[in-house]
């Protein structure tokens, strides 16, 4: 597809490890938010262009760092955003609406997922599967932690995932897998 991305993230202790990550992934190029809001970002953005255009831009932050995302847009450009995590409003300069002609987006995926009928679903996850199984696709890194045990045990493991979540000890998705135990029929039958 010969698509080139320019990624932003939040500054982090384990930034350059990020960074290379991504890199690895396939990315071309990764900044932090504070590059990107820095002044002297543009003019370092038309090198990494070298003449080519940037029409699309996605934002999951919303705030100045949407604002700074679309002014790095070349005329007809889109600014597709699907989060909000700044909690603050897109401030877009009247300017490039007008004079650069930008588009602004809002891109909902649960609310598209539901209007899709079973067969398109269905072939959206063969894709994505067959994207994974032939390596072109890597899902993001993750921890499976099992919640397992009586009420308290449960309660102390949740706990203590959230503790390393706010300290930023985790950097990856954590997905939580039930492990119930064995039970018999009597165990769970009608009462």
């Amino acid at each position: 597809m010969n698509i080139k991305t320019v990624n932003f993230v939040r500054d982090r202790p384990d930034y350059p490890e990020l960074k290379n990550y991504l890199l690895g992934l396939g990315a071309d190029h990764v900044f932090t938010y504070d590059e990107l809001l820095h002044s002297s970002f543009k003019s370092k953005f038309k090198e990494i262009l070298s003449g080519n255009v940037c029409r699309h831009a996605f934002n999951g932050i919303g705030g100045d760092t949407a604002t700074a995302m679309a002014a790095l847009l070349n005329k007809k450009g889109h600014l597709v955003s699907y989060g909000g995590m700044s909690k603050q409003p897109l401030k877009i300069p009247v300017g490039l609406l007008i004079f650069n002609d930008l588009k602004c987006h809002g891109y909902w995926h649960s609310n598209i997922w539901e209007s899709l009928p079973k067969q398109d679903k269905s072939e959206r996850i063969d894709m994505l599967t067959a994207w994974i199984e032939g390596g072109y696709f890597q899902p993001p890194l993750h921890e499976v932690v099992t919640l397992e045990g009586a009420d308290e045990e449960v309660t102390n493991i949740v706990k203590n995932t959230l503790k390393r979540i706010q300290e930023g000890k985790i950097g990856k998705k954590i997905l939580l897998r039930w492990k119930f135990p064995e039970a018999s029929l009597e165990d769970v039958g009608p009462n």
